[in-house]
């Protein structure tokens, strides 16, 4: 192929691969820093949104599996409204349909959750302004901050006017200090960009289960950034009242159920797993360890090699070349009457392509011997 390209075997490809990133990721977490692990999601995420065809892919054309499973979604078992109608045709507008109410649902969730916020009062404690000032963050201390007993966990909401977030618990002075820097950070690093196309990802692909787990994975990485970013400003104390404070919000949100600023927000901490939240408080404790340069050396072009490779195959039927570039003459080819169509072979009897019987009429096809099985054609 000489250009790029996306077909709907592309995008089988693509979805087989990124599935396969993700489920392989669990695995693979324990083992990752952060900036590798983020790297890993970005490109999953961009695999997934970009299902091409490279000119250096390599097309391996099946010429029994996948025609047959072609022919078998393809193939119309009714006519509406001079349409034929597939099972291909069936699944896509059910793919279609579902993708919408659920980019409806989530925008309308947004949109109330966006309001609630919007009617609550501005919180006025200077303590918490002069807290958001002593993170040095510039322009921090303009931030509003709304305080809640709704809210499970603090979060920040918003990209262009940012709104801090703080459920109604008594936290120490240190432990505000380090859940600011945590917010702010995701507002600075602009990680709602990253959250964005995650969600986006899992509303299209809302049939998939494999993707119903890039969110929480995203989320988790995200969150783990941010803890990084705030042990660039704390010292060790600091760094233990900080992770006090994930505790204690931890045991706030501990029987509540899923709030409703779980899908809308970057929270300080959720009910993630035992290994997630386990990685992000070994990740703190030992921020003052020297890493090992050689890691990055081999993680990073490793990743970038295992992304390559996912778009040097794609499978696809064995189809028909163009009509410039063959001829259709009666002692080359022959064809075989089938139920749904007719069945295209070389004279050597080798299966060549499948044709639907609208397609034969006004062709060069009505012109080739039709034989009702092939062995009667190979006699």
């Amino acid at each position: 192929m000489d250009a790029m390209g996306i077909t709907i075997f592309t995008l089988c490809m693509a979805i087989f691969w990124t599935g396969v990133f993700l489920k392989a990721l669990p695995l693979l977490r324990d083992h990752m820093r952060v900036y590798p692990l983020i790297f890993l999601l970005a490109l999953c995420m961009i695999r997934i949104l970009l299902p091409l065809e490279f000119p250096f892919t390599m097309v391996i054309n099946s010429r029994k599996i996948l025609p047959a499973v072609q022919s078998f979604f393809c193939a119309p078992f009714a006519h509406f409204f001079h349409t034929d109608v597939t099972l291909y045709r069936c699944l896509m507008a059910i793919w279609i349909v579902g993708a919408v109410v659920s980019a409806i649902r989530h925008a309308a969730g947004r949109f109330r959750f966006c309001r609630t916020v919007s009617l609550l009062p501005v919180s006025d404690e200077k303590r918490l302004y002069d807290i958001l000032k002593e993170t040095g963050i510039k322009g921090a201390e303009n931030i509003p901050i709304k305080v809640s007993s709704a809210f499970s966990s603090p979060a920040i909401l918003g990209c262009r006017r940012p709104v801090l977030l703080l459920p109604d618990i008594p936290f120490s002075r240190g432990q505000l200090l380090g859940i600011f820097i945590h917010e702010l950070s995701h507002y600075r690093k602009r990680h709602y960009v990253m959250k964005a196309f995650a969600e986006l990802i899992h509303l299209i692909f809302w049939w998939n289960p494999l993707f119903s787990d890039l969110s929480g994975e995203v989320s988790h990485a995200l969150e783990m950034h941010a803890d990084r970013l705030v042990c660039d400003r704390l010292d060790t104390d600091q760094r233990m009242e900080y992770l006090m404070g994930i505790l204690k919000t931890l045991e706030n949100g501990r029987d509540k159920k899923t709030t409703p600023e779980s899908a809308y927000c970057l929270k300080l901490a959720e009910k993630e797993g035992r290994k997630m939240l386990r990685q992000r408080f070994q990740m703190v404790l030992e921020y003052n360890c020297k890493s090992n340069g050689k890691y990055a050396l081999i993680i990073f072009p490793l990743i970038s090699a295992l992304f390559l490779l996912s778009y040097g195959v794609v499978l696809q039927p064995y189809s028909m070349p163009e009509r410039e570039n063959y001829l259709l003459e009666s002692d080359c080819y022959f064809l075989v009457d089938m139920k749904n169509g007719y069945d295209l072979y070389y004279s050597s009897g080798e299966y060549f392509f499948h044709i639907k019987e609208n397609n034969i009429q006004n062709s060069d096809f009505q012109n080739l011997p039709i034989y009702h099985n092939l062995e009667e054609a190979l006699q």
